[in-house]
């Protein structure tokens, strides 16, 4: 009896008992340090490996085309990859058609690159927030000093050393486009067929099936789909951080509305049989 009143209470909980449960299955890692497995994905690994086999004498495009409305999904996609090229020394840019996201990956690289000994404008180098259209991106492929003349500190393109031999598009390896819309497109449909530039995406999760055929023909080398994305590049590199730690928050969360959800169907078969009985 005590069991099937237990299992009739289960068909009508209080909401308010069911929020306070997500709290606690929230709050719990905060506390206890809990440990779940992260399966990497290709799309994941073909970023790092790109990443990885980039030559020396080239350079790496961070195009920042997002804003806080992405952030739990593009800060940790953004942020790794800039861990993983100032570890292996991998000269970069920073860019953006969002005002913001080029401000936080500049506050990014200056807080992580003291811990690799890198240095500002000759190691990495921020031009900041620029409009870009269609005829922008063909004008800055063609002469990328031109285009952009100055960085964020207003210091000229010819006093930055690691600005010094680049002309075209030809000297930058990799274009990663960390984006909360189809920006990336534009790269691939303007400049990727004519300068061969490698192409990889941080994208929100609600966009990575319209991109998967780009991986597919190879037109993407690599994408980082949402936290996921963000949390497996951080156990590439073995540098857990916010989207590890936001994928525990959120297993926690998912496997407690799993839970409710059999213990519910459990109770409601249960009363069911017990009736018809």
């Amino acid at each position: 009896m005590r069991l099937y009143s237990f299992l009739e209470r289960t068909q009508n909980i209080d909401r308010r008992y069911l929020f306070l449960l997500l709290v606690a299955a929230v709050a719990l890692p905060t506390f206890v340090r809990i440990s779940l497995p992260i399966h990497v994905f290709d799309d994941t690994l073909g970023l790092y490996r790109t990443v990885e086999s980039t030559p020396k004498d080239k350079l790496v495009l961070l195009m920042c085309d997002w804003g806080p409305g992405s952030k739990g999904e593009n800060w940790p996609q953004t942020e790794a990859v800039i861990h993983h090229l100032l570890r292996r020394g991998i000269r970069f840019i920073i860019m953006g058609s969002d005002t913001v996201g080029p401000v936080l990956a500049q506050q990014m690289a200056e807080r992580i690159a003291p811990k690799y000994g890198r240095r500002y404008g000759i190691d990495w180098v921020s031009f900041g927030y620029k409009y870009w259209g269609d005829a922008q991106l063909l004008s800055f492929s063609r002469d990328i000093p031109g285009f952009v003349q100055r960085d964020v500190k207003n210091t000229p393109v010819s006093e930055l050393p690691i600005m010094r031999g680049v002309r075209d598009l030809s000297s930058i390896y990799l274009v990663y486009n960390i984006t909360a819309g189809g920006t990336v497109d534009s790269w691939i449909r303007l400049v990727q067929p004519t300068y061969k530039i490698k192409v990889g995406l941080g994208c929100t999760a609600v966009m990575a099936p319209g991109y998967y055929p780009y991986l597919d023909s190879n037109q993407l080398s690599g994408m980082l789909v949402g936290m996921r994305g963000g949390a497996e590049y951080e156990k590439l590199i073995e540098s857990p951080g916010q989207a590890t730690q936001g994928m525990i928050l959120q297993s926690m969360a998912h496997l407690l509305v799993a839970a409710l959800v059999v213990l519910g169907n459990i109770g409601y078969i249960a009363l069911r049989r017990r009736g018809s009985g």
